[in-house]
Formats: C-alpha cells, sequence, structure tokens
C-alpha cells in the first residue's frame, strides 16, 4: 500500500472543470469525469495509486519538456525523450490542441496529436487523438461526451479509425442521484453491429453523501456480480473500514478489508490491510502516517506482518515555507538499516506553480542512479535553455 506521488503526464488536456480520472481504488476499468474541481488540471498518474486527478492551479503552459536518466554517462539524456508543444487555448484557457514529439538523437519527431473541443460551460465536448505516420496525419482515435442538465457526464463514447470511417469501440453511460453523485457505470461494447452490455458499476450514498456501496458485475446474458466494496465511516464522515467481497456459489464472501484510523482533521493515521482466511482476518500489511502542523505528510512506515509486524518501507516527505512538497525519499529496509530506492523532487515558481520535477531511482546499496525522468513545464511561452550536445533544441 505504498503511496507515491510523483506526477506523470499521460493525458493532453487541460479541463477547467472536468477531470479525467480512474478509480483505481475501486478497480474500475473505465473513466470517470470529476465535476466539481474549480481550476485547471492535467490528466496525471499518481504512481502507485492508479489514475487520480490532482489540481495545478496553473495558467495555460506554453510546453513540457521530459528527458532521461542515462545510466552511462550519469546525467540527464534527451535519448527516447519527449515533449508536448504547440499548446493552444481557447479564450477560457481549454487546451483545443497540443502534439507529442520524441527525439531520435538528431531531431524532435512527431508522434501524436491530440485536438479537443469544449462547450460552453468548459466541458469537452470531443476529443481526436491523430498519430504520425511518417508523412501525414492520419486518425486514430474520437472520444465524444454528452452531459445532463447539471452538467455530470451522462455518455461517453470511443471510436477508432479503420481507414475511411470511424468505427464504435466503447460506450460508457452514467447515472446520477438527486445529490450529484454517481450511482451507476454501464460499460458497453461494439460487437459490429449493435453495443454490447459487458460491466456495469453500482454505488449507494448515505445521507453525508459517502459512499457506502459499491457493486461490480458482468454481463453474461443476465448481470453476474463479481466483486463489492463496503465502505464503513464513523461520525463526521470518517471512514474506518473498506470490506473487499467476491460472489461465488451465490453468495458474498470476505476476500480482504482495510481498517484505517484518522486524526480529527480525518488524515489517516494508520491502515491495517487484513484478508479472510475462511475463519478470521490474517494481518498483511500496514501503513502508519506522521504529519506537520500543517497537516502535511512527514512520513509514512509501511509494515508486514510475520507473526509481528516488521518494517518493510520509509517515505519521507520535505515541504517549503509555501507548504509546496519539495521531496519524496522512498527508503526500504535492508534488515534493521534503510536504503534510499527512489527520489522525487519538485520546484515550483512564486506563483506555487510546479516549473521543474525529478524522479530517481536507486541500485540495491540505494547509493548510484540507475534511472529516472526529469520533467521542465514551461508556461506562457518562457521557452529556453534545453540543449543537447551544445545545440538548443528546445527552440521550436
Amino acid at each position: 500500500m505504498k503511496a507515491k506521488y510523483g506526477f506523470i503526464i499521460v493525458g493532453l488536456a487541460l479541463f477547467n472543470q472536468t477531470t479525467y480520472a480512474q478509480r483505481a481504488s475501486d478497480n474500475l476499468q473505465h473513466f470517470e469525469f470529476n465535476n466539481s474541481l474549480p481550476e485547471q488540471q492535467y490528466l496525471i498518474k499518481k504512481s502507485g495509486k492508479g489514475w487520480n486527478s490532482e489540481p495545478f492551479y496553473a495558467p495555460a503552459y506554453d510546453s513540457i519538456y521530459t528527458m532521461k536518466w542515462d545510466s552511462r554517462t550519469k546525467s540527464w539524456s534527451f535519448m527516447k525523450s519527449r515533449k508536448i508543444v504547440n499548446m493552444v487555448y481557447d479564450p477560457q484557457n481549454n487546451l483545443t490542441f497540443s502534439n507529442i514529439q520524441y527525439w531520435d538523437g538528431s531531431a524532435w519527431v512527431d508522434s501524436s496529436e491530440n485536438i479537443n473541443t469544449f462547450n460552453s460551460d468548459n466541458t469537452i465536448n470531443s476529443q481526436t487523438i491523430k498519430i504520425w505516420n511518417g508523412s501525414i496525419w492520419v486518425n486514430s482515435q474520437l472520444n465524444s461526451y454528452s452531459y445532463d442538465n447539471n452538467h455530470n457526464l451522462k455518455d461517453e463514447i470511443e471510436q477508432i479509425w479503420n481507414g475511411n470511417n470511424w468505427d464504435n469501440s466503447l460506450q460508457f453511460k452514467y447515472g446520477y442521484d438527486a445529490n450529484n453523485n454517481n450511482i451507476s457505470t454501464l460499460y458497453m461494447v461494439w460487437n459490429g453491429n449493435t453495443w454490447v452490455n459487458n460491466q456495469l458499476h453500482t454505488y449507494e450514498y448515505d445521507a453525508d453523501n459517502n459512499k457506502t456501496l459499491a457493486v461490480f458485475q458482468v454481463w453474461e446474458k443476465e448481470w453476474t456480480n463479481v466483486q463489492r466494496y463496503t465502505y464503513y465511516y464513523a461520525a463526521g464522515s470518517e471512514k474506518i473500514m473498506t470490506l473487499n467481497q467476491y460472489w461465488n456459489n451465490d453468495a458474498w464472501e470476505n476476500v480482504s478489508k482495510d481498517s484505517v484510523i484518522q486524526n480529527p482533521q480525518q488524515n489517516e493515521i494508520s491502515d491495517v490491510y487484513q484478508i479472510w482466511t475462511g475463519q478470521n482476518w490474517q494481518n498483511i500489511s500496514s501503513d502508519s502516517y506522521s504529519y506537520s502542523p500543517a497537516m502535511n505528510t512527514i512520513t509514512d512506515l509501511g509494515q508486514y506482518w510475520s507473526g509481528k509486524w516488521m518494517n518493510t518501507y520509509k517515505d519521507a516527505y520535505t515541504y517549503d515555507n509555501r507548504n509546496n512538497l519539495v521531496k519524496i525519499i522512498y527508503h526500504e529496509y535492508k534488515g534493521k538499516s534503510l536504503r534510499k530506492s527512489e527520489v522525487d523532487a519538485f520546484s515550483y515558481n512564486s506563483s506555487n506553480i510546479i516549473e521543474n520535477e525529478i524522479h530517481q531511482f536507486y541500485d540495491s546499496e540505494g547509493v548510484k542512479v540507475i534511472n529516472g525522468n526529469k520533467t521542465r513545464y514551461y508556461i506562457m511561452n518562457e521557452l529556453s535553455g534545453f540543449n543537447y550536445k551544445g545545440q538548443n533544441i528546445a527552440t521550436r
């Protein structure tokens, strides 16, 4: 249950009020939208925790460059690196166009481009992805979206280009309650003639809009139960347990559970993961967290159960005087000693907008960097200074 918070760009659309996200914690295999976040956001991945959305609260980015770590030269290299450029925005700062290119050793080579359209309320209407075949841009994928009167995503269709026309591929239909909570997600696939049911995810909520139940079903001539999560809360919407069960022999059987203790600020102090043996709950792993007075995570101690709790890893978080996260050092226990395994580092401009991001992976001794990537975010045409063998390859 090790939580990592490195940001990795995985999409190209900047949304004002709509954010793509995959709810890995619920084992969802589809994308959902979150319409509650007011600022612009990138589609990002929170490593180790599945797809998530995090706000950057930033003006339009001009371009984004990513370099790889060269273990041979022990330096950052543009070989096999990429950049996101030609980023165009509408008057509401929605990203309408962007282009991904890769460095082939002597030049930047086109890879893909995104074309996005938006509705008047800044919800995304369509996304067209094209790929470069070496000579021309070729259609690849078209995603189309529709919404209900409350601006909740109602329908999402994915189509694939067959060389002449768009062929249907996937469809998601979303349902909501009176409080705009997502209560159902229907996943369908195109069989060449019609849409066919595939998966159905249904959700229930309490009076405080806390999710209390998530049930996953698959279509086998009728809806068949597969898995469900039951969420338990204490007073004040404080989640205290998540129970995971699988459907077997016409009944729900326990599989695992997470038991959580939170502080008065609803930050997790501890999280214990257990599995059901058929007779009792058996400890597997746990996380214990400490916080600063500003309620920023300072440490995360991971342990596994072997008759007693044994240390597995310990992550340390550092912040600047503006409470921006500037470093995470991931340690693994080897016996009783700690060895550095990874380091994430971040820097920001005076407006607290992220400018630089570094991820480094260390050898088994925690001494040498063996892999990693470095990303530079350029804001509002401040592009400059990326050199490769004396050549300014950042200029476009």
